[in-house]
């Protein structure tokens, strides 16, 4: 047990441009897909999303922290068994994925990792759910289509030695439906929100250090939370009591490898007051299984006038 404790997996994790390429591999990631919906009505966005399924023994990373739309290739064919032609992508199509691009996201063993993302189309919202023009296409007819995705990603272990998932691998196969009527359903699907850390409305007592190993699995915590000053931009538009919402990324060491506004307070002052806050407290990393990993959370700071 105090082997899993010490294990070096964090610490051994190299950046990305370090990564020894390998020969493509089969059977180390099973791509999983899933639609909002079964049945859509003509111009209806259809929405899907992402999973990665580690199959080896051993914890893999994720280089590049990608969308879901740019770690696999998306195959449509009709009922007729006729591939669906590609569309041109939208232009924002190299969108960044929620962890960031200097990270590497953790694949457990046997475990589904959804693929979260950064939305520029929805002023930078976090979305498991992408629509299919990001992927290239458009079902402007009715008829029913399967979908099947293959993967197109490195995965490397945490030594460093990385592999290429063969796109061999194809994912499961989903049917939808496309009928006729009126398109009235537009909105993205909602997820679990990411979690959230809620540390700083009123006093503030650091939280107690787990073990990990006594608790295996611990969600990442605040350990030195810096306060961040009332601005006088705030003060000189009598804003009184404001709130913001700092989306923080905490990586297996427990470093802040991230800080970006998720609410903005609608005061410069005062966002810019909690990203250095957030930059200058201190973290523990969250733990699954007593490994150490990275996380994105929110911090949430309420902010009263002096």
């Amino acid at each position: 047990m105090l082997a899993l404790c010490t294990h070096p997996t964090a610490a051994q994790v190299v950046p990305y441009e370090q990564a020894v390429r390998a020969s493509t591999k089969s059977g180390i990631i099973s791509v999983r897909i899933e639609t909002n919906a079964g049945e859509y009505k003509v111009g209806e966005p259809i929405w899907l999303r992402v999973a990665l399924i580690n199959k080896s023994s051993h914890e893999l990373y994720l280089n590049r922290a990608p969308a879901p739309f740019q770690i696999t290739d998306l195959t449509i064919v009709d009922a007729r068994g006729d591939l669906l032609p590609s569309v041109p992508k939208p232009g924002k199509d190299s969108m960044s994925g929620v962890s960031g691009v200097d990270f590497r996201q953790p694949l457990p063993p046997g475990k589904p990792v959804y693929i979260w993302y950064d939305d520029p189309y929805s002023n930078g919202a976090l979305r498991e759910w992408a629509e299919i023009r990001h992927w290239g296409y458009h079902i402007g007819q009715l008829g029913e289509y399967t979908l099947v995705a293959s993967p197109t990603l490195y995965v490397a272990r945490a030594d460093g030695t990385e592999f290429k998932a063969s796109p061999a691998d194809k994912s499961n196969k989903v049917r939808i439906t496309v009928i006729r009527g009126r398109a009235t359903n537009f909105a993205a699907p909602t997820s679990p929100p990411i979690p959230v850390i809620r540390v700083r409305t009123g006093s503030y007592s650091a939280p107690t250090t787990h073990r990990p190993c006594a608790t295996p699995n611990v969600e990442a915590t605040v350990t030195n939370a810096v306060r961040p000053f009332y601005p006088g931009s705030a003060r000189e538009r009598n804003l009184g009591q404001v709130t913001v919402e700092v989306e923080i990324v905490v990586s297996p060491t427990g470093r802040l490898s991230g800080a970006s506004i998720y609410k903005s307070s609608n005061d410069m002052g005062t966002d810019e007051e909690a990203l250095l806050a957030a930059r200058e407290s201190s973290y523990s990393p969250k733990f699954v299984d007593c490994h150490p990993t990275q996380g994105s959370y929110l911090i949430r700071e309420t902010l009263q006038p002096p």
